[in-house]
């Protein structure tokens, strides 16, 4: 009414919120900065804070500014600038626009919500993983990998050096670790009257490495160190070997590998363990064959040590006895249960960057509609009062201001529930061994949904319901 231009008020509106971004930007960037050691312990040690500097992450920040401004700033400006001057000074809606409102809103619990959902999925399965019954005992359990240049006579000096150190249970060697693979190899075993030829894995070790790792024995018995045959006439299969093969009763049958070295590897079956996990759970378990060493000029370069002492002391004094034995060659030590869990660090540090994202999401959410129920009930105040001196009840006007985001909020959940589920059961696909994908973390998902909105709008809905209605109507 005093003469402003178009442009004029645009430009005002627009500098403004330039302003408000720049400042937050660069309390943004303060805040990372006092918090990135913090940051780079949960997600990645590689991180550095002036990857910041970089030409591409300079542009997508240009381009999320420009974006932010135009629709936070030009586009209300350029509506309001149009809208009629008289609408304008008799409301506090100045040019409101309800309708994207709403859409801006929805959008927010639409994507609040399906993060949410994974983040519970998620952190389901990185629990399901981290707790998972492997076939083996984790805990208190060391696994050192030898150099090379370990020999069979060095190799039999420093397992009786390790047995005789003090909280020292028991000592094995085998060719594989926790978190690797096994060796595969062609084996002949007994099908009925006939010996078919068939693609097992193996792992080769000593007679003690079934009580070092606390493997069960479920038919049969282990290696003996007093049964000279066992050395290359005895085998032991996993559950899913003799699942695979067909056996209802392993134990006997007869197995053989290398037929060119005739007898050398010619046995039977005689003993038959429980599944273990030496890999991560994206694979399943392999049909296993364990024989004892190969050969005896060479040994297994994985060493398990079970302990029961502090682990500080077992690990100094494991590296006091390895100096006496390979001077010069550092000690590759890794605790069993440090090593598996590192095999799904990935999922590890996804989880996490996802509990953060939801958190800065839901906090999004909570303050959008805050902000819009406090708005709401300035608009509806004159109707409010109305209603209550025809007789409305606080609880009732309250719980009518509240509806219009809790019906926001289920539409929302009703849409986000199918993208979430989907997108969990792909990436639960990934994992051989993984959580049921029940309608819990979704129900949950949908409880919270609708607490944040009590929370976030319930101030504005009391206040609503508690307003004087006389001075409410009085009100131009």
């Amino acid at each position: 009414m005093l003469g402003a231009r178009s442009y004029q008020l645009i430009t005002q509106v627009t500098l403004e919120t330039i302003l408000f971004a720049i400042l937050s930007l660069a309390l943004a960037v303060l805040m990372l900065y006092l918090l990135f050691p913090q940051i780079t312990q949960l997600l990645d040690s590689d991180l550095r804070f002036n990857m910041l500097l970089r030409p591409e992450v300079i542009g997508m920040t240009a381009i999320g500014l420009i974006v932010l401004l135009l629709f936070a700033s030009w586009f209300p400006a350029r509506q309001f600038s149009f809208s009629n001057v008289n609408q304008n000074l008799k409301s506090t809606t100045g040019g409101y626009n309800s309708r994207l409102s709403r859409m801006l809103l929805f959008t927010q619990f639409t994507v609040s919500a399906v993060c949410l959902c994974c983040t519970l999925v998620v952190g389901s399965q990185i629990n399901f993983v981290h707790n998972k019954e492997l076939g083996f005992d984790r805990k208190n359990l060391l696994v050192l990998s030898m150099p090379q240049e370990l020999t069979v006579q060095k190799m039999q000096t420093f397992r009786n050096e390790l047995k005789r150190l003090p909280g020292v249970m028991s000592v094995s060697n085998s060719s594989f670790r926790i978190g690797g693979g096994y060796w595969k190899d062609w084996y002949f075993v007994e099908d009925k009257d006939n010996m078919r030829q068939v693609e097992l894995y193996e792992v080769f070790s000593d007679d003690e490495l079934f009580s070092t790792l606390g493997i069960p024995v479920i038919k049969g018995r282990t290696f003996s160190a007093n049964i000279s045959s066992d050395s290359g006439a005895a085998f032991v299969i996993n559950e899913t070997a003799a699942r695979e093969l067909g056996w209802d009763d392993p134990i006997g049958k007869r197995i053989y590998t290398h037929p060119e070295e005739k007898g050398k590897w010619d046995g039977t079956v005689v003993g038959v363990v429980a599944d273990i996990n030496i890999s991560s759970l994206y694979n399943k378990v392999r049909p296993l064959v364990m024989r004892l060493p190969w050969q005896s000029d060479y040994p297994d370069n994985f060493i398990y040590v079970r302990y029961s002492s502090e682990e500080q002391l077992i690990t100094k004094s494991i590296e006091e006895a390895y100096k006496g034995v390979m001077p010069g060659y550092p000690l590759m030590l890794r605790f069993v249960d440090e090593l598996y869990n590192s095999t799904h660090q990935k999922e590890t540090k996804v989880f996490t960057s996802l509990q953060f994202g939801t958190f800065v999401i839901v906090l999004v959410s909570m303050l959008g509609i805050f902000s819009m129920a406090a708005y709401m009930s300035m608009k509806r105040m004159k109707e409010f009062g109305i209603r209550k001196v025809l007789g409305a009840t606080q609880q009732q006007i309250a719980g009518l201001h509240l509806g219009y985001f809790v019906r926001i909020v289920l539409i929302a959940n009703a849409l986000s529930l199918p993208v979430a589920y989907w997108l969990m059961k792909e990436w639960l696909n990934v994992f051989a061994y993984r959580i049921d994908l029940t309608a819990t973390p979704f129900l949950l998902m949908s409880g919270i949904s609708l607490m944040l909105v009590v929370l976030s709008g319930g101030y504005s809905a009391l206040k609503s319901g508690s307003m004087n209605p006389v001075n409410v109507i009085k009100m131009e």
